[in-house]
């Protein structure tokens, strides 16, 4: 209760402020160490999760969680908990952390040293077992998902002599400046922005950012037909696995193969889940 001259004025919180309040103080105390060890690296770790998803009511736990081992399905902290691990290296690690097999794959291939520079003996059968595995007729090899769909841009730029790209709003293709776009509603009217500084206007200039599922978008990509290089999808979207449009998918293949555009399906984190040929064998996409 306030006073001020004379006027009393009570103030009540909800259940929810009083429920958060309590979450944030045991969250804190449960996972302590990971917060220092955020707090003592801030200054010189310029890491983007440290800051992921802020928010004033949350900013007490807003850091990540700091892992200190893994096995299987499981991670601990360096607060000694453990935990069901559903994220699995957002897709990477299909066999669980740490598997046997793989590790000691891994102890004979540091035996021999790691070739950079040159072309390991490796990569040729490892390219032939992929295509054998996908059905996919060339492979190259990419360190992250991010430098993979830069490259499959610049070859259907370079394939079709046309700079735009189509992405879909909800899709996650990597941090390169070409997909860090969104749309938003700006007085009263769509309008394509960045997701983040430092994007020059030229490269949100060459990003149509259409509507996921919607047959609308095929109408705009139509109409933009002679600019476009390439349409990027995530066919299962990592944030909304529950939207699955078939239809919408073989509609896109069909017109993008009457207009020569590009169709490029980014599953750096969803690939691999549903068939060995991925989200185009799934959804019966063909690739010609």
């Amino acid at each position: 209760m306030l006073t001020n001259d004379n006027i009393f004025t009570t103030q009540t919180r909800s259940n929810e402020e009083i429920y958060l309040e309590k979450f944030i103080t045991e969250y804190c105390d449960r996972t302590k160490t990971s917060k220092q060890l955020t707090q003592a690296f801030r200054p010189i770790l310029a890491d983007p999760r440290v800051a992921a998803g802020f928010n004033l009511p949350l900013k007490e736990i807003c850091y990540p969680i700091v892992a200190k081992k893994s096995f299987g399905s499981k991670i601990w902290d360096v607060d000694g908990h453990e935990y069901i691990d559903l994220i699995m290296g957002f897709g990477i690690n299909l066999l669980g952390h740490n598997p046997p097999f793989i590790k000691q794959a891994i102890i004979e291939q540091l035996d021999r040293g790691i070739q950079i520079g040159l072309q390991t003996q490796l990569a040729g059968e490892v390219a032939q077992l992929i295509s054998e595995l996908t059905a996919m007729d060339r492979v190259t090899l990419s360190n992250t998902g991010t430098e993979a769909v830069m490259t499959a841009i610049r070859i259907a730029r370079a394939a079709t002599g046309r700079n735009k790209i189509v992405i879909f709003s909800g899709s996650y293709h990597g941090h390169s400046d070409s997909t860090l776009v969104d749309f938003k509603q700006i007085d009263g009217n769509l309008q394509t922005v960045a997701k983040a500084d430092g994007i020059p206007d030229g490269v949100v200039g060459d990003t149509l950012v259409l509507d996921y599922g919607n047959y609308d978008s095929l109408e705009v990509i139509k109409n933009h037909q002679l600019e476009v290089a390439a349409v990027l999808v995530e066919p299962v979207q990592s944030c909304r696995p529950d939207l699955q449009p078939k239809e919408f998918l073989q509609q896109l293949r069909e017109l993008t193969t009457e207009l020569g555009i590009v169709l490029i399906f980014d599953e750096m984190i969803t690939g691999f889940r549903v068939h060995q040929g991925g989200a185009q064998a799934w959804f019966d996409v063909n690739s010609q």
